[in-house]
């Protein structure tokens, strides 16, 4: 199982049914919406880049211009604000992306390395361009979280998309006497988690989350001669390209799944 090809569905069903499982396993368990997608990354800097490839996509889009054909010359800009704590993955996905360190507008912390929601309301009241906010829920030294909820209604007021990196954090929704250290997460329009962290899953295991499963589409799906056509009318996960669906199998062997109905059943019990 662990050598086949499972670049799409119809070259490896099985693999990709095991993803699909999977996908809803997580979404449950972190009570993320059900319609979200997720995409199995080689880890967090890929899981951004994935989450903030649709972001891009898609706030370009809304201001007519397809990124996917065009590229980035001549493309509205869109303003990027992130805590200046963020995990340095986070900087080298916007890298990656086109975005450039120094676009970036990186608003302040405190000491605990929580983003300051006044100053990112400040920094983006003004901005008439496409926006895009990165939050953090567990900072990697002191585990602190983003005060979510406001910097989701600030971000949304601006018709922005909030991406959340919940390396560590994302993980608290699985807890409910911990769940409360998250709120407001799932107001976010993508997410990013490890499995290696908490999971104790191999190091290259991380998981792309997209609210809008279209966007998340858009940016990842290849095409070539050799693959099944597909459009942007295309929404069965048949057609989708999987990424790393063996990790199923690692969900299964931690008991993800046993997790979930002890969630259900007995709480903190």
């Amino acid at each position: 199982m662990w050598g086949q090809n499972d670049a799409g569905y119809h070259s490896c069903p099985a693999n990709a049914a095991a993803e699909a499982v999977a996908s809803k396993w997580l979404l449950e368990l972190f009570e993320l919406p059900p319609e979200c997608s997720v995409g199995f990354t080689t880890g967090g800097t890929m899981s951004h880049f994935v989450c903030l490839a649709a972001a891009r996509g898609e706030l370009l889009r809304r201001h007519g211009w397809d990124v996917d054909a065009d590229g980035l010359f001549g493309a509205p800009q869109i303003t990027v604000c992130v805590g200046v704590d963020a995990h340095i993955s986070v900087f080298s996905a916007l890298r990656y992306l086109g975005f450039g360190q120094r676009r970036v507008v990186t608003i302040p912390t405190d000491p605990d390395g929580r983003m300051d929601a006044n100053e990112l309301g400040r920094a983006i009241s003004k901005v008439n361009e496409p926006l895009l906010v990165i939050a953090q829920a567990g900072q990697i030294n002191t585990g602190a979280f983003d005060p979510l909820h406001t910097i989701a209604e600030s971000t949304h007021e601006r018709q922005g998309w909030l991406h959340v990196d919940g390396a560590f954090g994302l993980w608290a929704r699985a807890c409910p006497s911990r769940a409360y250290l998250a709120q407001g997460v799932e107001q976010a329009d993508s997410w990013t988690t490890d499995g290696h962290k908490w999971l104790q899953s191999p190091y290259d295991c991380g998981y792309a989350i997209v609210r809008d499963a279209l966007a998340h589409h858009r940016a990842m799906t290849v095409q070539a001669s050799y693959l099944p056509a597909t459009g942007e009318e295309v929404r069965d996960p048949k057609d989708w390209v999987p990424r790393a669906v063996a990790q199923g199998s690692r969900f299964r062997d931690l008991g993800i799944a046993l997790l979930i109905w002890q969630k259900r059943n007995f709480g903190d019990g």
